[in-house]
This record gives structure tokens, C-alpha cells and sequence, in this order.
């Protein structure tokens, strides 16, 4: 058996002990360079996900104090605009898509 073998089998083997059931992810294990690149491949996703769980940590916390303060008081309406046509004469359009823009933010 090749090093690069035996190596992906001993990984394979932990990653099983570790995720029971889930198959163990491709990776070039065949030389010291290989896994060096791996290993900075891996460290530049985990960044990337440490980023991610963050935000979102922040934007549950934001969320969650802002709901626990109540709802925010409605903005005063600009003279000569409707309730039908939104502030600031926007069409229909615009505004759904910005409730949109919010509702996926």
C-alpha cells in the first residue's frame, strides 16, 4: 500500500470514528506538500465558515434585542404622500422588491 493510501485510509478511518455514517471527504494525502496544501485549503474554509456563524450570530443577537425592545414607532409620512403609493412615491414594485431585499437579508 502506497503512503498516499494509507494515509487517506487511517483519515478515513478517524473521520469515521468522529462522523459515524458520513463518508469521508476526498483529499490528496499522497505527499507532504499535498497535505500541506490541504491543510491551507481546510484553514481558508474554516475562516470563511468562522466568518459566516459570526454574522449570523450577530444578526440573532440584533434581532432578538430588537424584538425584545418591541416594535420600533412608524415613521412620520412626508406631506403629499399616500399610504397606497409608499414614501417617497416609490411604485409597487420597488417596494416589494425592498420588503424582499429585507425579508432575505
Amino acid at each position: 500500500m502506497a503512503a498516499g493510501e494509507a494515509a487517506r485510509a487511517d483519515f478515513a478511518r478517524h473521520w469515521q470514528a468522529e462522523f459515524p455514517g458520513e463518508p469521508a471527504p476526498r483529499m490528496e494525502l499522497g505527499s507532504v506538500r499535498a497535505m500541506e496544501r490541504e491543510l491551507e485549503r481546510c484553514r481558508r474554509h474554516l475562516r470563511r465558515l468562522q466568518r459566516a456563524l459570526a454574522e449570523e450570530r450577530f444578526k440573532v443577537g440584533y434581532l432578538e434585542a430588537a424584538l425584545a425592545r418591541g416594535p420600533p414607532p412608524a415613521a412620520p409620512r412626508p406631506a403629499g404622500s399616500s399610504p397606497e403609493r409608499g414614501s417617497g412615491g416609490s411604485s409597487d414594485a420597488e417596494d416589494a422588491s425592498s420588503a424582499d431585499i429585507i425579508e432575505n437579508s
